[in-house]
């Protein structure tokens, strides 16, 4: 299975998109085979810049500007291409269906980067979940019983370093989630998937059609320009990840190493110290993985896999998150059921979603009692979650937000969320099921006084 953890549909785009790009890839060709046909802009690109230039206004030099950001093409083959490139470009962004900013939110921002930055010091109780409940009670309970013999002025101390280590760690790590792992807008600045360079790659891909290139070549190399630009950001958030994010990190935590080794003597607590050393090696680790999740995908083989391979990937992927929770759903298959290998992404990230949402919706219950059932009746796949729940759990506004969340599983409402984070992921669900995996399906929520059950079906015949 990639690694990558990026994914954009060509497949769906270049079908949204075939009339119109064939209708320019067409007259791109009608073009290059008739130059006379190429009606020239230059000269009125130039004399509106020697007019605008003696246009002593804000507005005439505000203009002028924007005409050198935009300029006229040179050609109307030039504009041609141009166009093609401009609208395929943006697809592949930003499209809901098929676009990069779509799945880097369903498969990255939606709580599996804050997860894998986060559990090397949730495991080792050094860190307050950001959404705690109790303020970090159950960690500092968790230290008094490792460390009786401290003083109630070295527990104060301790409960005050670990706050500001929480504080400062979960801001930053929300700061990476929240805004370099984005796509460069108005709205976010310091997004590093950057694509306002792809207007100097057009002479690059106008040099590499020619009367020879068929429109699947042409369609490819678009995509391939939009790859390359994808792929420079993507080096660009490695090295971020693994220098200035890595290094920031590591400072807070020797800040909080000095301020605990300030309170309490090291030979006397070896156990918090050796928690610190053992976080810091883990957290160096989950960097190095997480960074590789930002390259070029492999393109997948359609090689099967067994059913009960794939749900271990994903509950694998899960604790890998959740390090410091004991998540053992018990699994039922049915059948040996094998997944196509296009459908194996698909099937992980359904299934990701399910369990984690158990978890964060019940984080008190430290051994969450969960069984997956995997069932199929020949024409439909079920995956059916079924978990526990909180004590504490308000059972009216959770039966009332199943049916609303239900009532909501569907294209108009799912579009309009998956590229943002937070809630319960089914417009995630309902984008991964509809465009990544082409199937047919459905979810069903429902809640009994001690259970939550969440059930997704998707058609046999697109997934096997």
């Amino acid at each position: 299975m990639n690694q990558s953890k990026i994914y954009v549909d060509e497949g769906g785009i270049g079908t949204e998109l075939a009339p119109q790009m064939r209708e320019q890839y067409n007259r791109y060709v009608q073009l290059l085979e008739n130059p006379h046909l190429d009606a020239q802009a230059d000269q009125i690109n130039k004399i509106l810049g020697r007019i605008l230039e003696k246009t002593n206004t804000i507005e005439g030099s505000k203009f002028n500007a924007d005409l050198n950001r935009y300029p006229i093409p040179s050609t109307e083959r030039h504009g041609v291409l141009q166009r093609a490139f401009a609208e395929l470009a943006e697809w592949f962004v930003t499209s809901p269906e098929f676009g990069l900013d779509a799945h880097l939110s369903s498969n990255i921002r939606h709580g599996t980067f804050l997860g894998h930055s986060r559990s090397p010091f949730l495991k080792r109780r050094l860190i307050i979940a950001a959404d705690s409940e109790d303020n970090g009670e159950e960690i500092f309970d968790f230290w008094r019983a490792k460390l009786p013999d401290l003083t109630s002025e070295q527990m104060s101390s301790l409960k005050s370093f670990v706050g500001r280590f929480s504080s400062e760690t979960n801001k930053l790590v929300d700061r990476v989630n929240d805004d370099i792992i984005r796509v460069r807008d108005g709205d976010h600045p310091n997004g590093l998937f950057k694509y306002d360079a792809l207007a100097d790659t057009q002479e690059r891909l106008a040099a590499s059609i020619s009367l020879q290139t068929t429109f699947d070549e042409f369609m490819d190399a678009m995509f391939d320009m939009c790859w390359r630009q994808t792929e420079s950001s993507m080096a660009e958030i490695r090295e971020y990840l693994l220098g200035e994010f890595q290094e920031h990190i590591g400072t807070l935590l020797d800040s909080f190493e000095l301020g605990i080794e300030r309170s309490m003597d090291r030979l006397a607590s070896p156990e918090i110290f050796d928690a610190i050393v053992e976080a810091r090696t883990d957290f160096s680790n989950s960097i190095q993985r997480i960074s590789e999740w930002f390259r070029r995908p492999n393109r997948p083989s359609d090689e099967p896999l067994a059913i009960d391979i794939v749900v271990d990937v994903a509950v694998k992927e899960v604790q890998s998150c959740f390090l410091e929770r004991e998540f053992r759903p018990t699994i039922k298959l049915s059948e040996q059921l094998t997944i196509r290998g296009r459908k194996i992404d698909g099937c992980v990230e359904i299934l990701f979603i399910l369990f984690q949402n158990a978890i964060k919706h019940n984080y008190d219950l430290l051994d969450l009692n969960s069984t997956l059932t995997v069932d199929t009746d020949g024409k439909t796949l079920f995956f059916s979650f079924l978990n526990d729940l909180s004590p504490t759990t308000n059972h009216a506004e959770l039966q009332a937000a199943a049916i609303e969340a239900q009532r909501r599983y569907n294209g108009e409402d799912a579009l309009a969320k998956v590229r943002t984070e937070g809630g319960s992921g089914l417009s995630k669900i309902w984008r991964t099921a509809e465009h990544t995996m082409k199937v047919d399906h459905s979810v069903s929520l429902s809640v009994s006084e001690t259970t939550f059950l969440a059930e997704v079906m998707l058609g046999i015949e697109g997934v096997q």
